[in-house]
């Protein structure tokens, strides 16, 4: 790859940066099946800056709603364990 900027070099790493923040992006908000396809980049007709395209599949939004705990038979109250819990 040959990037181009006003400092005539743009650094492919930005890309990479920039296809984590987009993942970060979709996840976020629900896109757990969000996939990058690709990325494309090519010289804008002014010759003097880059048009990078990304391709990617959002895949389906899922929704979250509260969580909770059903204890019986066990010496923790939900609400200490609540703070345990995470998702991914």
């Amino acid at each position: 790859y040959k990037f181009f900027t006003n400092n005539d070099l743009y650094m492919v790493e930005r890309i990479e940066i920039d296809k984590k923040r987009l993942k970060d992006f979709y996840w976020r908000n629900g896109f757990v099946d969000f996939e990058m396809k690709s990325v494309s980049s090519e010289l804008a007709p002014d010759n003097k800056s880059l048009i990078v395209t990304f391709f990617l599949d959002e895949g389906e939004r899922f929704n979250f709603g509260n969580a909770g705990f059903d204890i019986k038979n066990i010496k923790v109250v939900g609400k200490d364990l609540q703070p345990l819990l995470q998702f991914r």
